[in-house]
């Protein structure tokens, strides 16, 4: 399944990010912004998208009797077909030589650490998405985050960005801008407003 922007995709993202406001207080520090109306709908379908992948590679987990046992949570034990989830989810472990029985052995240790440890990034994953949902201004307006929001915002929309960018092919080199007829015009406009919020956000966080 892939990451679908909804409607608001149609509408290209302003290129103008309102940046973060971090308000210092007795009970932690605080962190303002807005969002127009448009621009709250498309979190809103990007956010909603990302944990219904989510939900759908974690729901087709194969069953394990170990689990029933234990009530551990185990998952797949293979990396994604999709590149984008491969993207979100990528093998733990690389194997530093081209010999066979490294890859094998990078193969058999990926295997068991990602059984192991998918569930939890998949749970992480999806409580940031849950979490930016629920700050999200309805109909847009100006808006507050806690810190713990905060934290949450930044990793839900670097996940948003992986993933828009794996579906562009977005590598160091570009693309940095598509015709205004290309399918995916919108799209990269979407990816390039992501970056730019994340950072503003990161950068609030970090107190510049």
């Amino acid at each position: 399944m892939p990451l679908a922007c909804g409607r608001p995709c149609n509408r290209t993202a302003d290129k103008t990010v309102r940046k973060w406001k971090r308000v210092d207080g007795a009970d932690g520090p605080r962190f303002r912004s807005a969002l127009a109306p448009h621009e709250a709908a498309l979190l809103t379908s990007l956010a909603t998208s990302l944990i219904d992948m989510l939900d759908e590679r974690e729901s087709s987990s194969p069953a394990d009797e170990l689990e029933k046992i234990t009530g551990m949570k185990t998952g797949h034990s293979k990396p994604p077909q999709d590149e984008t989830m491969k993207r979100l989810l990528p093998d733990f472990f690389r194997s530093s030589t081209d010999h066979p029985a490294g890859s094998a052995m990078a193969e058999s240790l990926n295997s068991a650490l990602r059984s192991l440890h998918e569930p939890e990034i998949i749970d992480a994953k999806r409580q940031a998405a849950q979490r930016l949902l629920a700050t999200i201004p309805a109909n847009g307006g100006k808006f507050e985050l806690t810190e713990d929001d905060a934290h949450a915002w930044a990793a839900s929309v670097n996940d948003l960005r992986l993933a828009l960018g794996t579906m562009l092919g977005v590598t160091a080199d570009g693309p940095h801008q598509l015709p205004p007829d290309h399918p995916m015009a919108g799209h990269l406009d979407v990816y390039q407003w992501l970056t730019v919020l994340q950072e503003y956000l990161v950068l609030g966080i970090m107190g510049k």
